[in-house]
C-alpha cells in the first residue's frame, strides 16, 4: 500500500522530467526524413550553449567520439566535423559528418552536410528551442541519404531507435549538469 501511495505522490513529478514526446522517421526514394520533439529540464540558453559547443559535444553525447570546429567564418558560422559511433544489433560504425552550422538568433541552428568529406550523399538539419519555464522545447528535423547501406525496410526503425536513444541520453546529461549547477 505504500508503495502505491508514494508512486502516486512522485507521478506528477515524474511527469515533468525530459524526454522525447514525438518522434518519427519515414524512408522515401532514398532519404530518410526524421523529426523529433523533447523536453529538457533545463533553461534554454544552457541547452544552447551545449548543444552549440561544437568542440566537445561527447561531453552530452557519449556516441561521439570526436568533434571539432574546421572553420569559423562568423561568430554564427562555423564548419564542424564529427565521429559518431552508430551500433545495431551487433554491427557498428563510425559515421563521419562535416556540416557548415549556422546558429540563428532565436535558438535556432541550421546544419546542411558536405558530402565529399561524410558519409552522406546530402542532408540537412534544423533544430528550434523554445522555452518553456525553466525547461526547454526542442524541435528537430533532418533530411539524410546515407552513402552506406541501410536495409530499407528496416532502416527506419534503426534509424529511430538510435535517434531516440541519442537524444535521450543527450537530455539525460544537459539535466545532470543543470541539477549539478543548481545545488552548487
Amino acid at each position: 500500500m505504500r508503495l502505491i501511495l508514494c508512486a502516486l505522490l512522485l507521478a506528477p513529478l515524474l511527469s515533468y522530467a525530459g524526454g522525447v514526446l514525438e518522434s518519427s522517421v519515414t524512408y522515401h526514394e532514398d532519404v530518410y526524413s526524421l523529426s523529433l520533439e523533447a523536453r529538457i529540464d533545463a533553461p534554454v540558453a544552457m541547452v544552447y550553449r551545449l548543444i552549440t559547443d561544437y568542440d566537445h559535444l561527447s561531453d552530452i553525447n557519449p556516441a561521439i567520439k570526436y568533434s571539432r570546429v574546421l572553420r569559423t567564418d562568423s561568430p554564427v558560422k562555423h564548419r564542424m566535423r564529427s565521429v559518431t559511433r552508430v551500433c545495431v544489433l551487433f554491427y557498428c560504425r563510425e559515421v563521419t559528418q562535416v556540416q557548415d552550422m549556422t546558429q540563428q538568433a532565436d535558438y535556432g541552428i541550421d546544419a546542411l552536410i558536405l558530402p565529399r568529406e561524410s558519409d552522406f550523399r546530402r542532408g540537412r538539419a534544423h533544430w528550434r528551442l523554445k522555452a518553456s519555464g525553466d525547461a526547454t522545447l526542442m524541435h528537430f528535423d533532418a533530411e539524410l541519404v546515407p552513402d552506406f547501406y541501410i536495409p530499407p525496410l528496416i532502416g527506419p526503425w534503426l534509424i529511430r531507435r538510435e535517434m531516440v536513444g541519442q537524444i535521450t541520453e543527450i537530455i539525460r546529461n544537459i539535466e545532470d549538469r543543470y541539477q549539478r549547477r543548481k545545488s552548487s
